[in-house]
C-alpha cells in the first residue's frame, strides 16, 4: 500500500509519500517540478515514518538540530543515489556547493570532472531548504 500526508512547514505545503515503512518522497506541492503521482493510488494516512519526519521538520525549522531520522527508501539513479548519500553526510549547520559534491561524485568514479545540475528536483529541494544554491545539513 501506498500513503500519503500533507504537512504544513514555514516554507509552504509540504507533501510526503511513503509505505508504512519508509518514507520515499518529499516536496513542496507548489514546486515547479513537483513530482507527479496518482492521487487515488495513495491513502491519505499518518504513518509511522511520516510522524518521524514530522518530528524531524518540525526540530528542522525550529532552528534545532534533529535528533532523529525518518527511515527513508529512496529510488533513482545510481547518480542519484550516490548524491543523496553524500547530502547525508553533510553535518547540521553546515553548508557545501553542488560543485563540491560534484566533485566528490567525480574522486569517487575516478572522473575529473561531474557536474551536478541544480535543476534536477531533489536539489532544488535542498536549494529551497538552505535560501541559496547550497546544499546544507
Amino acid at each position: 500500500m501506498n500513503y500519503k500526508y500533507t504537512y504544513e512547514s514555514p516554507l509552504g505545503t509540504m507533501v510526503m509519500l511513503g509505505t508504512l515503512s519508509y518514507l520515499t518522497d518529499l516536496f513542496f506541492i507548489d514546486e515547479d517540478h513537483a513530482p507527479t503521482y496518482d492521487d487515488a493510488e495513495y491513502i491519505e494516512q499518518l504513518t509511522g515514518p511520516f510522524e518521524v519526519t514530522i518530528m524531524w521538520l518540525d526540530q528542522y525549522f525550529n532552528g534545532k538540530k534533529p535528533f532523529i531520522t525518518p527511515p527513508i527508501q529512496l529510488e533513482g539513479t545510481e547518480f542519484r543515489k550516490s548524491v543523496w548519500s553524500i547530502l547525508q553526510t553533510i553535518p547540521y549547520s553546515k553548508t557545501t556547493t553542488y560543485g563540491d559534491i560534484g566533485k566528490q561524485i567525480a574522486k569517487q568514479q575516478g572522473k575529473r570532472h561531474c557536474p551536478v545540475h541544480p535543476h534536477d528536483t531533489q536539489y532544488r529541494l535542498v536549494k529551497t531548504f538552505a535560501g541559496s544554491q547550497q546544499a546544507s545539513g
